[in-house]
């Protein structure tokens, strides 16, 4: 199985395709060559990606929610700390979260996180070795969309990738308001694979001057693709002027 980028709940959809629960089955490399958490971590729940500069991007479901999770993970052998950001697909604004545990390379990843409120969770997260695979253009290149549902709440995106790695994506989440009527807020930029040869791509763009939240405002992001089935997904996220927005899109 290839690995997995999205799980469908009964409260967060993807209209257009009955998405399965992806369970990651890539498996662990079991190496100990080099004392780095880079790569795909996976649990029930939870996708993530954690780039060879130790930069942490993941999706969450739960309850009615999706949830971005970005930040960057300091380590000392094989134990990690770090403050990251939660972005809810639902809500503007963003809750910071501490988290500090232990690593085995291209095995597992685990350890707590603690709110600003005192909550603490627990995870242990699984390693896939998809992300040893290359990430080429020919992957994203075409039409992509989705319609999110979380709670009250509907969140259409639609993009392009072109064979050159140009990016074009729509969404009303970007508008302010929610659920506004309109075709949504443009973000014009490109779509880059990994330099150091994760499995992965970058984008860098920005928002354009009309119906945005942000106007002109520069955007980054990471998004991975992967097939199942016959279905290609697109998940991963962005951020521009500490805001964020989760991403999961299927190929149109």
């Amino acid at each position: 199985m290839t690995a997995a980028w999205m799980r469908r709940t009964g409260a967060i959809a993807i209209a257009g395709a009955a998405l399965a629960a992806l369970s990651a089955c890539g498996g662990g490399g079991g190496g100990d060559e080099t004392a780095s958490p880079q790569g795909y971590w996976y649990d029930d729940t939870t996708i993530g990606v954690v780039t060879s500069d130790n930069e942490f991007w993941s999706l969450r479901t739960g309850g009615t929610e999706l949830v971005l999770r970005h930040g960057t993970l300091a380590t000392s052998g094989h134990s990690f700390s770090g403050v990251l950001d939660d972005f809810l697909i639902s809500a503007a604004g963003k809750t910071s979260v501490s988290t500090s545990g232990t690593f085995v390379p291209r095995s597992s990843l685990g350890g707590s996180s603690t709110s600003a409120s005192g909550a603490t969770s627990a995870y242990t997260l699984r390693y896939d070795s998809t992300y040893e695979q290359a990430a080429t253009l020919a992957k994203a290149a075409g039409s992509w969309q989705a319609m999110l549902v979380s709670g009250n709440l509907t969140h259409q995106h639609t993009g392009t990738v072109a064979s050159d790695g140009k990016l074009t994506m729509t969404s009303r989440s970007w508008i302010t308001g929610s659920s506004p009527s309109g075709t949504g807020c443009t973000l014009t930029g490109t779509l880059t694979p990994d330099p150091a040869g994760g499995n992965f791509f970058r984008i860098a763009g920005q928002f354009g001057t009309s119906g945005c939240k942000a106007p002109n405002a520069s955007v980054r992001g990471l998004v991975t693709v992967s097939t199942r089935n016959g279905t290609s997904v697109m998940t991963g996220g962005v951020l521009w002027n500490g805001e964020g927005m989760p991403l999961a899109l299927l190929r149109s």
